[in-house]
């Protein structure tokens, strides 16, 4: 005999297997872009602290360390701590062998004196350029919206760095005194004893005079010689150090495209359809928010709430480096190098949390909920979440209809100190309405969301089953969303389908099937 079927609207299609299931949903909304608003207050105040943060200058005290006269006086210094290198006395032999060391180190005679020699100049020009470095980096720290300044005029300073013509004079002079005294011990025998001896005291002091004036033309000629690529290497490093200053300049450019963003998309919410599965909760404005995250931080106005935003930013940024930036090292990088590597997407996440954690009392989502009435709102949830399916006297084991039905509830995580309360009493009102499964909401999630499933019946009702199609319409008029997401093709979004209701009323869609029995 023929038979004739009505399709269940609720998940569409043809291609439906014998147990489907329906669901419904409702979620709560604050009304307000109150906290988006006071996130580009904090924003502009973060900003203002690093512009208005002085010039860490330091660095030009480090430049002196590489002037030629200073970089030459420590590795004068350091020479002379060198056996062969040291100070003669007044001993001629001692001096003559400081000689034949002097010109074998100008000569770059391979040696370990030459080896020791050039590595303490090395040493010590490495070690003022590293200072010079560490200076930079502190500056870029401390002003990361000047760095571009800074470096120019490091730049300036580096090129004026000079080194005078070389001096031959004290060599030759050294050489002239040694030679001189050589002479005068080749006439020993025709001078008289007192006239030897006075001479040769003379000679020897003026020599070593001589010998300590060529260490230290030495030394210059060695800053010279290990300087050249120790300032390349330093113009290399202010040109990173520029480019640092361009990637935190677009990273923080981009943290606030991102939280302009998030103002526009709660504005935007604030003019959707007063959907029926929607629960509306009254939010603070900016100016509230702002004042109870001042009152919560026991901070004495919007400044000091802002330095110590700027302190827990900074944490929360080294924290999410420790975990997912794993070359960053955390715990020495400055914030101004965290938000420069830091993703923009990843920076505006740990902003929007803080600030969610950061509001004050009365403004968390479950003290707004409290407000609201904790009884009043689960129930106004777990009502509106119903399905729009009701299979009525239909729904016994001898029409092969046996669904279940189960409740599933997302909590946030509690952001304030009355919220783990809150929370807890809410749970156990949705466990008393129904089968209510309780699960925990994602960090980032700031809304109640209530699911509820019926599971396990088939596909086909009988054609007296009208009223469904009549209900079906009621529920679109009601703007409830009676699909899941992405299951029938006209609704991608769950809301009601256009083709089903386009059919006429008392003639639903239905497919002849014939079969015998």
């Amino acid at each position: 005999m023929s038979k004739t079927r009505f399709h269940l609207s609720m998940l569409g299609g043809r291609t439906h297997k014998q147990i489907r299931c329906g669901s419904g949903a409702s979620y709560t909304k604050v009304c307000t872009t109150g906290l988006q608003d006071a996130s580009l207050i904090i924003y502009d105040k973060l900003v203002a602290i690093w512009r208005q943060g002085p010039i860490n200058d330091s660095f030009l005290t480090d430049i002196d360390g590489l002037l030629p006269n200073n970089l030459a006086e420590v590795i004068r210094s350091r020479l002379i701590g060198v056996p062969e290198l040291s100070d003669p006395g007044l001993d001629a032999d001692e001096l003559r062998k400081r000689w034949v060391t002097i010109t074998a180190i100008r000569a770059r005679n391979v040696s370990r004196v030459y080896r020791d020699a050039i590595g303490y100049a090395q040493t010590a020009a490495q070690e003022a350029a590293a200072n010079l470095h560490r200076s930079l980096e502190k500056a870029f720290a401390t002003g990361p919206h000047k760095i571009r300044e800074t470096v120019d005029q490091a730049r300036q300073a580096l090129q004026a760095v000079a080194f005078p013509n070389p001096d031959q004079e004290p060599f030759a002079r050294l050489h002239r005194l040694i030679n001189a005294q050589d002479q005068i011990k080749a006439r020993r025998t025709s001078l008289p004893k007192s006239a030897f001896d006075f001479v040769c005291a003379q000679l020897i002091n003026q020599g070593r005079a001589g010998y300590l004036q060529a260490i230290t033309q030495l030394s210059m000629e060695m800053a010279a010689e290990v300087l050249r690529p120790v300032r390349d290497k330093l113009h290399s490093d202010l040109d990173e150090l520029a480019s640092k200053g361009a990637e935190f300049q677009k990273n923080l450019a981009a943290l606030r495209e991102r939280l302009e963003a998030k103002q526009k998309l709660a504005a935007d919410q604030q003019h959707v359809s007063h959907a029926s599965v929607v629960l509306h909760l009254e939010g603070p404005d900016a100016k509230q928010v702002l004042a109870g995250m001042i009152a919560r931080n026991n901070c004495a106005d919007l400044n000091e709430w802002a330095s110590k935003f700027l302190e827990l930013y900074e944490e929360r940024l080294r924290e999410r480096a420790r975990t997912e930036y794993p070359w960053i090292d955390a715990n020495n990088a400055s914030l101004s190098d965290l938000v420069r590597i830091v993703e923009p997407q990843d920076l505006a996440d740990e902003f929007g949390w803080l600030m969610q954690e950061s509001v004050g009392t009365g403004h968390t989502l479950y003290e707004l909920i409290d407000k609201y009435g904790v009884v009043r709102a689960a129930e106004y949830l777990y009502q509106r979440a119903q399905h729009t399916c009701q299979l009525g006297n239909r729904d016994i084991e001898a029409l092969n209809v046996c669904p279940s039905e189960i409740t599933l509830v997302r909590l946030p995580q509690p952001v304030g100190p009355k919220d783990q309360e809150i929370r807890n009493r809410l749970a156990r009102v949705f466990q008393k309405l129904g089968n209510c499964s309780v699960a925990e909401g994602a960090r980032e999630q700031r809304d109640v969301t209530v699911v509820r499933l019926l599971m396990g019946w088939p596909i086909v009702i009988e054609q007296s089953n009208e009223p469904l199609h009549a209900s079906y319409k009621r529920s679109a008029k009601r703007s409830h969303s009676p699909h899941l997401l992405g299951v029938i093709p006209d609704s991608s979004h769950g809301q009601p389908s256009n083709r089903h209701l386009a059919l006429p009323d008392g003639e639903p869609h239905v497919d002849q099937e014939n079969s015998h029995g």
